[in-house]
C-alpha cells in the first residue's frame, strides 16, 4: 500500500514537471521574440520577420534537447525504481516520445508556415551593387566588423564589398527596398537626403557622412540622385541588355531578385549637378561589359 502511494506520489511530481516543461516549451520562443523590433519601422520588423520565426524553432529545439537530457539523466540515476515501476518507465517514455514529436511537428510548422506567407514562397539568396558618390568622389560604407563578417541583419546586409545580401525568407517583396537597407546598416535614405556610416571616427562614436540636396557641388548647386543599371533580360545568360534608369522614388526601389551581378542590379547614388543619366558604373556591369556579355539598350 506505502508503495503505491510512494510510486503514485512520485508519477504526481513527474507529470507537474511535464506540465511545466511542456508549457515553458511553448510560451519561451514567444517570450524570447516578444519585443523584437520595437522602435524600429514596422517594414524593416516584417523583413526580419522570417528570422524570428526561425530563431523561435532554434529556441524550441534547444529546450527539447535540455528537457530530453534531464529524462535520460533522470532515467540513469533512478534506474532501479524505474525497474520495480512500470507506471513511472511509461511516464517518462511518454514525456520523451512527447518531446520528440513536439519538436519536429514545431519545426516543420514554423517551414511551412514561413513559406506560406513569403511571398517569394521560400529562402531567397539575391544580390545588388552598389557605389556612392559625393561630387565626384566615391566613398565607401563603413566595413563589418566582428565574427558575423556583415553590417546590418541575418536577411538584409553587405560585407564591406558594396554589395546588398538578401538572404533568407522576406515575407514582403515591398520589403528589400534601399530604404530598409540603408536603415539596417545604420544609415538612412529619404527624397534628398542621405546619411551613412563610414569608418571614419570621433573618439568612440562612427562619423556618418550626409548628402542633401540643396548645397554646391564643384560651384554648381548640388542635388541627390539614384540611378540604377537594371537587366530586361536576366534569363538570357551573357547576352544580358540593361538599361539606365533615374529613379525617382528611390528609396522605395525593390531590388532585382537576381542571385548573381549581372543580371542583378548595379545602383548608383550620387551627389553631383542634375543630371538624366551617369557616367558612373559598377565594376562588376563594367567587367561583363567588356568581355561582351552585357550592353545597354
Amino acid at each position: 500500500m506505502y508503495a503505491n502511494s510512494a510510486d503514485n506520489s512520485c508519477n504526481h511530481r513527474i507529470l507537474q514537471l511535464a506540465a511545466v516543461v511542456l508549457v515553458a516549451l511553448v510560451l519561451l520562443p514567444a517570450v524570447l521574440a516578444h519585443g523584437h523590433g520595437e522602435g524600429d519601422q514596422e517594414s524593416a520588423y516584417t523583413l526580419e520577420k522570417g528570422e524570428a520565426i526561425k530563431h523561435q524553432s532554434l529556441n524550441v529545439m534547444l529546450i527539447s534537447l535540455i528537457v530530453f537530457s534531464v529524462l535520460i539523466g533522470y532515467s540513469i540515476l533512478r534506474r532501479k525504481a524505474l525497474e520495480k515501476s512500470s507506471a513511472q518507465k511509461v511516464v517518462i517514455f511518454s514525456l520523451m516520445t512527447v518531446v520528440v514529436v513536439g519538436t519536429t511537428l514545431y519545426a516543420a510548422g514554423s517551414t511551412v508556415y514561413l513559406n506560406v506567407i513569403s511571398e517569394t514562397g521560400g529562402p531567397v539568396h539575391w544580390h545588388a551593387d552598389f557605389e556612392i558618390w559625393d561630387c565626384g568622389k566615391e566613398l565607401d560604407l563603413i566595413d563589418p566588423t566582428g565574427l558575423s563578417n556583415r553590417v546590418g541583419t541575418p536577411t538584409l546586409h553587405e560585407h564591406g564589398e558594396n554589395r546588398i545580401h538578401v538572404e533568407g525568407v522576406p515575407i514582403k517583396r515591398r520589403d528589400v527596398n534601399l530604404q530598409n537597407f540603408f536603415h539596417v546598416v545604420g544609415g538612412e535614405i529619404n527624397r534628398d537626403s542621405f546619411v551613412f556610416p563610414t569608418n571614419e571616427s570621433a573618439g568612440n562614436r562612427i562619423k556618418t557622412h550626409e548628402m542633401k540636396t540643396g548645397g554646391y557641388c564643384n560651384g554648381e548647386p548640388g542635388v541627390l540622385q539614384v540611378f540604377v543599371y537594371k537587366v530586361g533580360n536576366p534569363k538570357d545568360r551573357k547576352k544580358w541588355v540593361y538599361e539606365q534608369i533615374k529613379l525617382t522614388d528611390y528609396e522605395n526601389y525593390i531590388l532585382s531578385p537576381e542571385q548573381n551581378v549581372p543580371p542583378g542590379d548595379c545602383i548608383i547614388i550620387e551627389y553631383d549637378r542634375e543630371k538624366e543619366i551617369t557616367d558612373k558604373i559598377c565594376e562588376t556591369f563594367k567587367l561583363a561589359q567588356d568581355k561582351g556579355e552585357i550592353r545597354g539598350s
